[in-house]
C-alpha cells in the first residue's frame, strides 16, 4: 500500500490530474477544489516548486510533518498541524447493511446545500468543487439536505500489481438528525460501490475531534481497520 503513504501526489499524478497543478515535485488541487497538497518526498525542492503553483495568501494542506528549510521559510509560514488516522477496507465488498431510506445521487445542482451542510459540521476540507472530484450521495428531509458522504482521492493501480484505491470523504450528519443511521449506510455504499470497481476503499480521520470515537466505531463495523496514524500540516503561501 506505498501509495497510501502519500495519497494526494499519487491521486494528482494520475487519476486527478483534470482537477490539479502538477509539477516534477509537487501537486496541489486547484483553488476552489481542495486545499490538500503534495510533495514527492519530504525535501525543501517539492516546497519550493509547491510555492510556483500556489497563489500568495492560499493555504495547503499536506499529509505528513513539512520541515520547511530557509529557502522554503521565505516563501511558506507554517500555520499548525492536525493528527490524523489513515483506515483502510481491505478484505472484501462491504456487504450491505439493513434498508435504509432512499438517499440521492448528488451534482452539481446540489453544491450549494452540500457547502452549507460542510461547513455546518466541519467534516474536513470541503469547498465548492469538492463534490466533482467523485460520487457523493446525501439524504434529505423534507427538501433539506441532511448527510452526505462522497469520495475525495482516487488513486489508479499500478502495473506492479497495487490496486487502485477510492477514498470516503465528507462523511458528515446535520446534529438535529444524527444517530439515524445514515452515515454509516452512506459510507457502507460508497466503500461497496469502490469495491465494485475493484479499488480498496480507505478513509482519513481526525485524532481528538468530538466525533472521533463515534466515527471510528461506525467505519469498524463496516470493515475498515486503522492503518496508521500520521500528521497533516498547514502551510500559508507568503505575500512576499
Amino acid at each position: 500500500m506505498d501509495a497510501l503513504d502519500n495519497p494526494v501526489w499519487h491521486a494528482l499524478r494520475k487519476e486527478q490530474r483534470e482537477f490539479a497543478l502538477v509539477g516534477r515535485r509537487a501537486a496541489c488541487y486547484r483553488a476552489g477544489v481542495s486545499p490538500l497538497a503534495a510533495v514527492a518526498d519530504g525535501g525543501e525542492d517539492g516546497l519550493l516548486e509547491l510555492a510556483s503553483l500556489v497563489r500568495p495568501g492560499r493555504f495547503v494542506a499536506l499529509f505528513g510533518r513539512a520541515s520547511p528549510g530557509p529557502r522554503a521559510l521565505a516563501l511558506w509560514r507554517p500555520a499548525g498541524e492536525a493528527r490524523v488516522s489513515q483506515w483502510v477496507c481491505a478484505n472484501g465488498v462491504p456487504a450491505r447493511g439493513p434498508e435504509h431510506g432512499a438517499w440521492t445521487e448528488l451534482s452539481d445542482c446540489h453544491a450549494d446545500a452540500m457547502y452549507r451542510l460542510a461547513k455546518a459540521t466541519d467534516p474536513g476540507p470541503f469547498e465548492r468543487e469538492t463534490h466533482r472530484l467523485g460520487g457523493y450521495l446525501g439524504v434529505f428531509v423534507e427538501r433539506r439536505l441532511v448527510a452526505m458522504a462522497g469520495e475525495r482521492m482516487r488513486i489508479a493501480a499500478t502495473p506492479a500489481g497495487e490496486p487502485g484505491y477510492r477514498e470516503v470523504s465528507a462523511v458528515c450528519t446535520d446534529s438535529a438528525h444524527r444517530g439515524n443511521g445514515h452515515a454509516q449506510a452512506l459510507v457502507r455504499e460508497v466503500a461497496r460501490r469502490a469495491r465494485a470497481a475493484g479499488c480498496v476503499p480507505f478513509l482519513h480521520v481526525r485524532t481528538g475531534s468530538t466525533t472521533e470515537a463515534q466515527a471510528t466505531r461506525v467505519y469498524e463495523k463496516i470493515g475498515f481497520e486503522k492503518r496508521v496514524d500520521t500528521t497533516m500540516s498547514i502551510l500559508v503561501r507568503r505575500r512576499t
